[in-house]
């Protein structure tokens, strides 16, 4: 599903509100559960708009938030195959990083997030995807690979959520939530 919309229509606050982080009115349920009851952690996997990175290697970024890993040859193709996925297959596992992901340009940075959503999905910690503006720093060959790879999640049984301003997301997307911004009367 794609949620697109224009600046502050509330886009991210959605997502926000699945993680948890942001409160909500009405009702939210998965698998008839209402959300606010369900911890994030045992069913969705997200990057946001600002890739929260940590200093370590590539692998331990990609695997933050999952299951305790042990750095076993299933681990180490598990966390290539979701930088893959990510288009970040051009960088190395053990690449070490600095605090938020210093040593990494932003568009690398973003798709090391990406990465990291896609390794909880891989991993059987997660079964919905969120992205959160997952192109914004990506060049239009580059867009077309992720979208690539988001699709092949969804067919794989991921359930996506994907907020983009991006036209090209609506190409890969089943249905199209369009938010418009609210006026309040003054």
């Amino acid at each position: 599903t794609l949620i697109e919309g224009p600046s502050g229509a509330g886009k991210s606050t959605i997502l926000a509100a699945l993680r948890g982080a942001a409160d909500f009115e009405g009702a939210a349920t998965l698998a008839g559960h209402d959300l606010r009851g369900l911890q994030p952690a045992g069913w969705l996997a997200w990057a946001g708009q600002h890739p929260g990175l940590v200093s370590g290697t590539v692998f331990d970024n990609v695997t933050l938030g999952g299951a305790p890993t042990v750095r076993s040859d299933e681990a180490q193709a598990r966390a290539a195959r979701a930088l893959d996925l990510a288009c970040a297959d051009e960088l190395d596992l053990d690449r070490m990083l600095g605090v938020q992901g210093a040593g990494l340009s932003g568009g690398q940075a973003q798709r090391v997030a990406v990465a990291r959503a896609f390794h909880r999905y891989l991993s059987g910690a997660a079964f919905v995807i969120a992205l959160d503006e997952p192109s914004s720093a990506l060049d239009a060959e580059t867009e077309t690979r992720l979208w690539r790879s988001v699709r092949t999640l969804a067919d794989s049984g991921a359930a996506v959520l994907l907020v983009s301003h991006r036209t090209s997301a609506r190409d890969i997307a089943d249905q199209v939530v369009r938010l418009t911004a609210l006026e309040v009367a003054a």
